[in-house]
């Protein structure tokens, strides 16, 4: 893990170096996604699509060498996850809100279209849990910066851009979407709910860049 974010951090260096020389294009992207998460649950659990259309909120400061390009920004992101288990018909829905930050690096082929790719530590400030038996819901609960997740989670993605600021995104999540070594009281006996499940959130995205500066990006 380490080796990955300091090989991402050596490519963003190096290309910022060898193009530093130049005065680079700036301008601000803003805009949201459509997110249809999934997580690598184990094989005690069933997984289920997620679709998060709110919200999801992102903002990428640009800065363009020609084709060639690097950004940061700041995110809002409703992340999570479906679980099921139908020996006891069990599903229970995870969900957090995070506030991320985005670094990365971008190509372009022609004007508005090009892939790019980056990393992203996000702070989880609020936790959902549901839990549903036989299609009952049976218990619900929130907690804010809780401690049934990690402090940081932090993932890579890459996606490519279409024209009119429309983008398909890839994002994995590179360290477990809840805390397994959380301890709750039950009775007044402790025990470890999330032990086995150790779950990588992954998801697909239909990114929209809205605004560029304070123009429509569209209309560009």
């Amino acid at each position: 893990m380490k080796r990955i974010i300091l090989f991402t951090a050596m490519i963003l260096g190096t290309s910022l170096y060898s193009t530093a020389q130049d005065k680079p294009d700036k301008y601000i992207l803003s805009g949201g996604e459509l997110i249809f998460s999934f997580a690598n649950v184990g094989s005690g659990y069933d997984n289920i699509i997620r679709f998060s259309p709110f919200f999801n909120a992102q903002s990428w400061r640009v800065y363009d060498w020609g084709e060639f390009g690097l950004f940061h920004g700041l995110a809002i992101r409703n992340v999570g996850f479906i679980a099921e288990d139908r020996s006891t018909n069990t599903r229970v829905k995870f969900r957090t809100y995070n506030i991320g930050v985005p670094v990365g690096f971008k190509y372009d082929f022609s004007q508005n279209v090009g892939i790019y790719a980056g990393y992203e530590f996000e702070v989880p400030f609020n936790f959902k849990q549901k839990t549903f038996i036989n299609e009952k819901k049976e218990d619900k609960f929130n907690s804010w910066f809780s401690d049934r997740t990690p402090t940081l989670a932090h993932g890579l993605f890459v996606g490519f851009q279409f024209v009119n600021g429309t983008n398909i995104k890839f994002k994995y999540y590179l360290n477990s979407f809840l805390n397994t070594d959380y301890e709750a009281i039950v009775d007044g006996t402790p025990f470890r709910p999330y032990e086995d499940l150790d779950a990588h959130v992954f998801y697909f995205a239909l990114t929209f860049n809205i605004f560029k500066d304070l123009d429509v990006y569209v209309l560009d």
